[in-house]
């Protein structure tokens, strides 16, 4: 008998997905409501926060820091500018449009980038800062040999 979904034999594949599947659904709950106490979804402040660190980025740009594909990244984009949080930059081209953060964008964020920090930090709380280094670097290499191409600017968009 063939089975349909092989598994490698060892015990920790089945509890390796569990524990992915639910550290993220946990973490990002904890994030989304501090998210929604501002008026945001999780992926709006995502892609606040990204821009208020790395100042301005194309659509592409974004969309691979993030991890996301460059159509949500526009659509994400179009809805926040449409709040008046962020806009075109003024560098963009059609071809290669950047959106940068607005005097409100910034505001917003700074208002609630502290307690975006200490949620993140009760998240990870228990683990040493080299422990928290390696689960990254891990999580990273696990991304990567599931899909080679994140580390590629996705094609669409």
């Amino acid at each position: 008998m063939t089975v349909p979904f092989p598994i490698p034999r060892t015990k920790a594949a089945p509890d390796l997905c569990c524990a992915l599947r639910r550290a993220n659904r946990l973490s990002q709950a904890r994030i989304e409501a501090r998210y929604a106490e501002a008026d945001l979804s999780f992926s709006q402040g995502s892609v606040l926060r990204w821009l208020r660190v790395h100042g301005a980025q194309s659509l592409r740009e974004l969309a691979q820091g993030l991890g996301i594909r460059p159509v949500a990244a526009t659509r994400i984009a179009e809805g926040l500018e449409l709040r008046g949080l962020l806009e075109r930059d003024p560098r963009s081209t059609a071809r290669n449009p950047m959106v940068v953060l607005t005097l409100a964008g910034i505001v917003k964020m700074d208002q609630i980038a502290a307690e975006i920090a200490r949620r993140w930090r009760c998240i990870h709380n228990g683990l040493s800062d080299a422990e928290l280094d390696q689960l990254i670097a891990l999580l990273g290499k696990l991304s990567d040999a599931i899909d080679p191409n994140l580390a590629q600017a996705p094609k669409e968009a």
